[in-house]
């Protein structure tokens, strides 16, 4: 396969990762998330693209080439290979079929989306990144539209939440949430659009998901990667374009103005400035370390009885633990826990090791984001995202042009 047939694939299926979410597939009748269909439809088209391309790879033998590519990170690749495999193996031991699904899309996916990627020359991994920047800066504008009509995109129903989130074409807000504090660092430079309205649109859309906790990392490490250039901006100064700061100016000013709006005007803004202390909603989060004190020590071994998952509701007041890495103990035990974070975060560890500060701020985001919330615990692109843009950013810093 040529580079540029090689970038249009992997166009493609991150396209369909981002435009096709679960309940996109729900509403055309396809049971991906709900019960009952048929087990091939719990895998997302994504998937089989990607395990398509590499079972294509390995027969011709041109794995070679793309497994010297990974390079630095051929280890740590194989490593997460065998570890997800055999929580896999334990997962079919321990629940069946049920589930698979998960480990598939989520997990087993991102891991063979990198191999595929080491392919890419540094010019088509910097395109693909570009696009996946115009898709998140789409994604957000999205989210406002949909929070200035009080309505979504998809048809999309939560119990829990008590006021409306945007959910734009993810169709989950605290995923939405983590994905675009995550990832904005890094891409917010990948666009014609001034790296501040960028900034602006991603941080109204994350008031737009009411992920409070995202909102204020995402600010937090954006000052802080910021710093190099303010600093030269206050001393010595940078040359930049009149038309261009004047548009810096615009933007922040209209930034704040519908900042403020959003504060005075919704619910939203009055959850924020109320109820900055510990609400409902982060008590959840601590509640769940409840349930680690009901586990006995087989059960911290090998993972909760069927009569404490049922209780769950029973001991923190909602169904759904808040905390993917306690949910995976609760699963599995903290063995089987401790080898799918592994392989989650082995490959993004890695690359995230290298020169670039933008890549480690991303991956602190992202894993500390994702510990407030259950994103990892459910079918998601988010790690397929990080994956593809924290490697085809390793691929920009380290790779020499052809």
């Amino acid at each position: 396969m040529t580079d540029k047939k090689l970038y249009n694939y992997l166009v493609s299926i991150i396209t369909l990762a981002f435009l096709l979410s679960g309940y996109l597939l729900e509403n055309m009748g396809i049971k991906y998330i709900s019960e009952g269909g048929s087990p091939l439809f719990k895998i997302h088209v994504y998937s089989y693209l990607i395990f398509f391309t590499f079972f294509i790879l390995v027969i011709s033998g041109r794995y070679k080439t793309h497994f010297t590519l990974l390079s630095k990170i051929n280890k740590a690749w194989m490593t997460s290979v065998i570890l997800v495999s055999l929580s896999i193996v334990y997962g079919l031991y321990k629940q069946g079929t049920s589930g698979m699904a998960y480990f598939i899309d989520t997990i087993m996916s991102p891991i063979i989306l990198v191999f595929l990627l080491s392919a890419l020359s540094r010019e088509r991994a910097d395109k693909l990144l570009t696009f996946v920047a115009w898709l998140l800066l789409l994604n957000s504008s999205i989210a406002i539209c949909e929070f200035m009509l009080n309505k979504t995109l998809v048809p999309v129903e939560y119990e829990n939440f008590t006021f409306f989130r945007s959910t734009a074409l993810l169709n989950h807000a605290l995923n939405n949430a983590l994905i675009t504090a995550a990832l904005s660092p890094i891409l917010m430079n990948k666009t014609r659009v001034p790296a501040l309205i960028y900034f602006a649109i991603s941080f109204l859309a994350l008031f737009c998901y009411g992920g409070r906790g995202a909102m204020g990392l995402y600010l937090i490490c954006t000052v802080f990667i910021s710093m190099g250039t303010l600093k030269m901006f206050v001393t010595t100064g940078i040359k930049i374009d009149k038309l261009k700061f004047s548009l810096y100016q615009a933007s922040f000013v209209v930034l704040i103005l519908l900042l403020a709006l959003i504060l005075i005007n919704t619910e939203m803004g009055s959850r924020i400035l109320s109820k900055l202390h510990v609400d409902n909603s982060a008590q959840v989060r601590f509640d769940v370390f409840i349930l680690l004190e009901q586990l006995t020590i087989t059960e911290w071994l090998f993972g909760a009885s069927d009569y404490l998952m049922s209780s769950v509701k029973f001991f923190i007041g909602v169904g759904t633990i808040e905390n993917y890495f306690i949910g995976w103990i609760l699963s599995g035990g903290v063995i089987f826990a401790s080898m799918i974070f592994i392989s989650c975060f082995y490959i993004p560890f890695k690359i995230a090791s290298s020169k670039s500060l933008l890549m480690k701020v991303s991956l602190f985001s992202f894993v500390l984001i994702s510990l407030t919330n259950n994103a990892l615990t459910t079918k998601t692109p988010a790690l397929l995202l990080l994956y593809c843009v924290l490697y085809c950013n390793y691929i920009v810093v380290n790779r020499k042009k052809i």
